[in-house]
């Protein structure tokens, strides 16, 4: 039995991955704010905050540590998290994102917070592995309230392309590689992880109508319409980001990789599956 350490186990992909921990025999210690946070059972909390680095003393020692970071938001206690980390664990594997290979650690933004984290991690002299992921087929619960009032997604850009990732494909990666190097001692590794299938948004509207079983329909907002409607309580300078990497995808998509089926000996899960486990977030007649 090992012992391992999770971060972000009351989200999607945190919580997946304790889960899989703990059923494969393993204990699980969960960085949580409070000590009555929901987590999957077995999970042992540990009340912890990662955006106040004098919180840290109580994390103990495991045998690796799946981490899910609160990007931007923390990025001024990074460098403490990853030392606390270090400290207790030989091996960390952290949910990063496709494209921070690109970004500056010194930068601002999504993809400079998981670039600086990679930086740190990879430096802090235990085993790293950095799980690049595409984009999240969770992401598309955004769309959820829309489908439920009325079967219509209003987005911007449906022709951009992009290969969608289940989190429990994410999740399953990360925990196969804390399990399989417990001891820290073989070289850290970098996985692009993507969905199976590259499907424009417009494409990927019409599959969730298929499998809830109602039509979606996708309606295109113009760039001022996503502004006013979409992201209008946010920074303008984040929100035009957010569509700036949108209309990226429609000349350059999401790049299609097998390293999912190569880890797991399975198949990623694809779209529709995905869907299919999330059927009730949709509204189903």
């Amino acid at each position: 039995m090992m012992r391992f350490l999770v971060t972000g186990a009351t989200g999607r992909v945190g919580g997946r991955a304790a889960r899989r921990l703990i059923d494969e025999g393993h204990q699980v210690a969960a960085v949580v704010r409070r000590a009555d946070a929901e987590l999957p059972a077995g999970a042992r909390p540990v009340v912890a905050d990662l955006d106040d680095p004098d919180t840290l003393m109580v994390l103990p020692e495991v045998d690796g540590t799946f981490l899910v970071f609160p990007s931007v938001q923390a990025d001024a206690s990074a460098a403490a998290v990853v030392g606390a980390l270090a400290e207790r664990s030989p091996q960390i594997a952290y949910l990063s994102a496709a494209g921070a290979q690109d970004a500056d650690p010194e930068g601002w933004g999504i993809m400079a917070s998981h670039a600086r984290l990679e930086k740190l991690i990879t430096e802090s002299g235990v085993r790293s592995t950095l799980l690049r992921a595409s984009g999240f087929a969770a992401n598309t619960l955004g769309w959820a309230p829309q489908i439920r009032a009325d079967g219509t997604v209003r987005w911007p850009y449906g022709s951009a392309r992009r290969a969608l990732i289940h989190e429990d494909d994410l999740a399953a990666v990360g925990v196969r590689e804390l399990i399989d190097h417990g001891d820290g001692s073989a070289e850290g590794v970098v996985h692009h992880l993507t969905g199976p299938q590259q499907l424009s948004q417009r494409e990927y509207a019409a599959v969730i109508g298929e499998v809830i079983g109602r039509p979606v329909t996708y309606h295109e907002l113009s760039v001022a319409e996503a502004m006013a409607e979409l992201f209008g309580g946010l920074p303008a300078d984040f929100a035009r980001s957010i569509l700036t990497g949108q209309a990226a995808w429609v000349d350059h998509p999401e790049p299609v990789t097998s390293t999912v089926g190569t880890l797991l000996g399975r198949p990623a899960r694809t779209f529709a599956e995905w869907v299919a486990d999330h059927r009730a977030d949709f509204g189903t007649r």
